[in-house]
C-alpha cells in the first residue's frame, strides 16, 4: 500500500475507474460502427421514428477487447493502494487495447492517471525507469503503421498524450512533495511539542527538588545546632524534614505522571492558594518572609502555578544565595496585569545575578503567558525579582 494512502480512496478512485473504463468501452463500440461516415443511430427502414423502431446497426467488437477492460478497471481503482502493480496493469491493458485498434482516446487518460499515482507513491529514481514503459504503449497507437494514412490528427493526437503524460507526472511530483511537506511539518510540530513539554517536566522538577532540598537543608542544620541543647525543637525539624519530603515525593509523583500511557496530574496544580503555607514552611526553618497576598480574584489555573513557581523559585534563591537575609513577597493586580515582586535584604551586588537554570525558567513561565520577567540588584542591596502577568479582566 502507498504510504499516506488508505482504502477510503475506493470511495473516489472506483467510480473513476468505471467512468474511464465505460467511455473506453463505448469509444469501442463506437469505432466500430457500419459507416462511419454517417451519423450513428437506428435504422427506422425509411419510417418516420414515431410508426416504429428499426434495427440498430450490428457492432463487432472481439470479445478479448472486451475482457481487457477488466485489468484497466482493476488496475485504475487500486492505483492508489498498489502504484506500481496498478501502473503496469492499466498500462499492459492499454498496450494490448491500442494494439487491438482500440481509438485513442479516451483510453489514454487510462495511463496517465495511473502515471499520476506512481509518481506521487515513490521518490523519481524509483518511478521514472517504470514511466519508460508508456513509450511504447503510446507508439502502439500508430500500429500498424501506414504512411499513407500518416495525418495531422495522429499526430495532434500523439502529442496531446505525451502532454497529458508529462502533466500527470509532474502533477504527481507536486502532489508527493506536498505531502511529504506536510509530514514534515508535522513532525517538527510534534518534535517541538515533545521538547516543550520535557522543558515544562524539568522546570516542575528542578523547582520543586530545589525549594524542598533546600528547605530540609535549612531544617537540618536548624536540628544540628539545638540537638544538645533544645531536644524538642530539633525533633520538630526533623518532623518538617519528614513532612517536606513526603510532600515533595507526592508532587513529583503528580508531575512525573504525564509521562504515563493515559496518565494524568494525580492532583491539581500548585497555585496561590498554597503561597501562605509555603511562607510558614520557610518561617519555621528559621527564614523571615514577609507576605502580601490581597484579594487578586479569580485567576486562571496556568496564571496561579506560574506565580506559585515564580515565588518559590525566588526565596529559594534567596536561601541559596543570601542566607539568613530577609525577604518580602507582593503580589498586585491592577486591571488586566498581575504585578509580582520578590525581594531579599541581602548585601549590595556588584550587578545583576547572573541566569542561571532558575531565573531562566521563571523567565520561561512568564513568556509562556504573555509575560515578562526581569531580575535586578538594587543600589541598596539584595535581589529584586519582578514578574508581570498578563490576566483575563474579570466579569
Amino acid at each position: 500500500m502507498a504510504a499516506g494512502a488508505s482504502p477510503r480512496v475506493l470511495l473516489l478512485d472506483v467510480p473513476l475507474a468505471l467512468l474511464v473504463t465505460g467511455a473506453s468501452w463505448f469509444s469501442l463500440l463506437a469505432a466500430r460502427l457500419p459507416d462511419r461516415g454517417r451519423r450513428p443511430g437506428p435504422d427506422w427502414g425509411g419510417r418516420p421514428p414515431w410508426q416504429g423502431p428499426g434495427e440498430w446497426p450490428p457492432v463487432d467488437v472481439p470479445w478479448a477487447l472486451g475482457l481487457l477492460l477488466l485489468p484497466l478497471l482493476a488496475g485504475l481503482a487500486l492505483r492508489r493502494l498498489q502504484p506500481l502493480p496498478g501502473f503496469l496493469a492499466v498500462a499492459a491493458a492499454t498496450a494490448l487495447l491500442l494494439a487491438g485498434d482500440a481509438p485513442f482516446w479516451p483510453l489514454c487518460l487510462a495511463p496517465a492517471l495511473a502515471l499520476l499515482a506512481l509518481a506521487s507513491s515513490r521518490p523519481p529514481g524509483r518511478w521514472w525507469p517504470w514511466a519508460l514503459l508508456l513509450v511504447p504503449v503510446l507508439a502502439l497507437g500508430w500500429f500498424p503503421f501506414d504512411a499513407d494514412e500518416l495525418s495531422w490528427t495522429n499526430l495532434s493526437a500523439t502529442t496531446l498524450a505525451v502532454v497529458v503524460m508529462a502533466v500527470a507526472a509532474l502533477a504527481g511530483l507536486l502532489t508527493r512533495a506536498r505531502r511529504l511537506a506536510r509530514e514534515r511539518a508535522r513532525r517538527e510540530e510534534l518534535r517541538q511539542s515533545a521538547d516543550a513539554e520535557r522543558l515544562r517536566i524539568a522546570r516542575e522538577v528542578h523547582d520543586l527538588v530545589g525549594h524542598s532540598l533546600s528547605v530540609i537543608t535549612m531544617q537540618a542544620g536548624v536540628a544540628l545546632h539545638v540537638v544538645n541543647r533544645r531536644p524538642e525543637q530539633a525533633e520538630e525539624s526533623l518532623r518538617a524534614i519528614r513532612q517536606t519530603g513526603l510532600e515533595a515525593m507526592a508532587e513529583l509523583r503528580s508531575t512525573l505522571a504525564v509521562f504515563r500511557d493515559g496518565g494524568g496530574p494525580t492532583e491539581p496544580p500548585a497555585g496561590l492558594e498554597r503561597l501562605p503555607a509555603l511562607v510558614e514552611q520557610l518561617r519555621a526553618a528559621g527564614r523571615e518572609v514577609d507576605l502580601d497576598l490581597p484579594d487578586l480574584g479569580p485567576l486562571p489555573p496556568t496564571v496561579s502555578h506560574a506565580v506559585y513557581r515564580i515565588v518559590q523559585e525566588s526565596l529559594t534563591n534567596v536561601g541559596r544565595h543570601a542566607p539568613g537575609a530577609a525577604a518580602r513577597v507582593e503580589l498586585r493586580r491592577t486591571g488586566r496585569e498581575l504585578q509580582v515582586a520578590v525581594r531579599d535584604r541581602g548585601p549590595v551586588r556588584a550587578g545583576a545575578p547572573v541566569a542561571g537554570h532558575g531565573i531562566a525558567g521563571m523567565a520561561e513561565r512568564a513568556r509562556a503567558l504573555g509575560g515578562t520577567l526581569e531580575v535586578g540588584a538594587p543600589a541598596d542591596g539584595g535581589v529584586l525579582v519582578q514578574a508581570r502577568i498578563p490576566v483575563e479582566e474579570g466579569p
